[in-house]
């Protein structure tokens, strides 16, 4: 996020970068494995480290529509005469 924001970004727009940086749930998963297999990483580091990978990876969407909400919808139009578009200038001014 701080990077983004040094770059001239919105705050906004710096924390969705940093949500979606921190939505890497798979690559983490990938390398905790690997850190087990070698020994560097023990049955607790590692499960509290997959915890919150996918803590972590399933906040991601909600976190993001918080930051960007859809825009709410249009409201339908009405079919009341008084809410219908003037076409008088459509007709000549002979007729009227």
């Amino acid at each position: 996020m701080l990077g983004a924001r040094l770059m001239g970004r919105s705050c906004k727009e710096s924390v969705a970068l940093g949500v979606m940086l921190n939505c890497r749930g798979l690559t983490e998963l990938v390398m905790l494995n690997v850190g087990k297999s070698l020994g560097l990483i023990g049955d607790t580091l590692f499960s509290i480290l997959v915890m919150i990978t996918v803590v972590t990876t399933m906040a991601a969407g909600p976190l993001l529509s918080l930051l960007y909400s859809p825009a709410p919808a249009e409201p339908a139009p009405s079919d009341s005469p008084d809410d219908r578009a003037d076409t008088s200038y459509m007709v000549p001014p002979a007729a009227r």
